[in-house]
């Protein structure tokens, strides 16, 4: 075991990068869901470029025969077109083109799609957060990152616009983390051609990287790729929609977000979005990752100490969540496990809960075992729905159980061992956490730190 400790240290210290891709990318790939579990919207998705490749358009004439019969695709002007933005459509065309020759079908190449784009965005997020805080702590939140929230069963698993965004706003994290605001600001313009609406968070960064350096010259590094962005994606959407906008098939619910459609009854109170992206036992974060508890600890008394673009990103990050939950139901659609809504924020958030929970952790021994368990058991978490993908149900409960238990309980004895290899895992690395001395140092990062454990445990 030190063994293979020793020989991860030395692959993060020579290629940081290529590493934590490795080791991500493999375990998405195997547990994608190439044949079962499949949203109709990650469906959609996936066709447009496989049209692309065999008749030379994105509109899906001249395979409409081919097309699954699946809510997503619809006609405009005689076409028939995916109600996916643009973005997410290209994304999908890179593998297409390289292994379409394969037969492998526009699904399972989207789900591969999604695994590698996730994975290079888990990567990239770790060289972003590597100058935070140690190897060894930033190695840990990545971690459960990576398999302690909906990154695993949905970004990582299908093709939604979710997986490209985890890349494209690690880039962004990247740039703003070494002072590269052009590059930030070039990572914008995938990402909101991907999720117009995430230019809620290009603005906070874009503002703050300006009154950093004390002049407007970043402004302009953000701006002109997000307006290149917008103006592209109204291009796009006037060919493939047939009617030049930003928000594409989503028109009506960005009326709704700007009140002029008025409130959808399928939508509920802002208020009761976030209660129940917090606490529902279908998809509530602390039911379902909760590790973040340690962050919302954390933040009260030591963001302060965090740089100050790892604030303005998390700032980005309620600004989106919020514009996100005005217009849609916080459970994010049937066939999910998580929250997918919460993907985008726990991205840019993790370098600020990073910093701040190393501080709260510091050398206190019952901070540090309950970070390690809280870890541990959103890993358990999301590591059960992502090995029992046949077993969702597909439909949301909201208040009525806990979602994991139901998908234990309709897996029948493979859900009893699933579950009893969860609970001894937790324990195993809960104990070994308790065992273990504080650091030296009386810091986070030493070699007995609270991430450590957590560490070793993921990996």
């Amino acid at each position: 075991m030190r063994e293979l400790g020793a020989r991860l240290s030395v692959a993060l210290a020579r290629h940081p990068w290529l590493t934590v891709f490795l080791g991500v990318a493999a375990v998405y790939l195997l547990t994608a869901h190439y044949a079962v579990g499949q949203n109709s919207d990650a469906i959609g998705a996936s066709w447009p470029a496989y049209a692309f490749v065999h008749s030379g358009s994105f509109r899906l004439d001249g395979v409409a025969g081919q097309l699954p019969q699946v809510p997503g695709f619809i006609e405009v002007d005689g076409h028939v077109v995916a109600a996916r933005t643009m973005g997410v459509l290209l994304s999908a065309l890179p593998l297409q083109a390289a292994l379409g020759w394969t037969g492998a079908s526009p699904t399972a190449l989207g789900a591969a799609t999604a695994a590698l784009f996730t994975a290079a965005g888990v990567a990239t997020l770790f060289c972003a957060v590597r100058p935070l805080v140690s190897s060894r702590t930033a190695l840990a939140g990545i971690a459960v990152l990576a398999f302690g929230s909906a990154c695993w069963t949905v970004a990582g698993a299908e093709l939604w616009t979710h997986g490209p965004d985890v890349l494209w706003l690690a880039l962004a994290l990247l740039g703003m983390s070494r002072g590269r605001y052009w590059l930030a600001g070039w990572a914008f313009a995938p990402a909101v051609m991907t999720r117009p609406h995430l230019v809620l968070v290009a603005a906070p960064l874009g503002l703050w990287a300006a009154w950093h350096r004390r002049r407007p010259w970043p402004l302009v590094q953000f701006g002109v790729p997000g307006l290149a962005a917008v103006a592209a994606t109204y291009a796009w959407n006037g060919w493939y929609y047939g009617q030049p906008s930003i928000t594409g098939s989503y028109a009506g619910h960005v009326e709704r977000a700007i009140g002029t459609g008025g409130q959808s009854s399928l939508v509920p109170s802002l208020w009761v979005n976030l209660l129940g992206t917090t606490i529902s036992p279908w998809c509530g974060v602390l039911l379902f990752s909760p590790v973040v508890l340690v962050a919302a600890l954390a933040l009260p008394r030591h963001a302060r100490s965090a740089p100050g673009w790892t604030k303005a990103a998390a700032i980005g990050a309620g600004l989106y969540l919020l514009g996100q939950l005005r217009v849609a139901h916080f459970d994010g659609g049937g066939a999910l496990y998580g929250n997918r809504y919460l993907i985008e924020p726990m991205v840019l958030t993790l370098p600020l809960g990073l910093v701040s929970a190393r501080a709260w952790v510091s050398s206190v021994r019952w901070r540090r075992v309950l970070t390690v368990a809280l870890g541990a058991v959103s890993v358990a978490v999301y590591a059960m729905g992502a090995l029992l993908t046949p077993f969702w149900l597909g439909t949301s409960g909201d208040w009525a159980a806990w979602y994991p238990y139901v998908v234990l309980r309709a897996a029948g004895p493979t859900g009893v061992v699933m579950a009893l290899v969860a609970v001894l895992s937790v324990g195993l690395v809960t104990v070994e956490a308790w065992r273990r001395p504080a650091s030296p140092t009386g810091g986070a990062d030493g070699p007995a730190g609270p991430v450590s454990e957590l560490a070793k445990a993921s990996g």
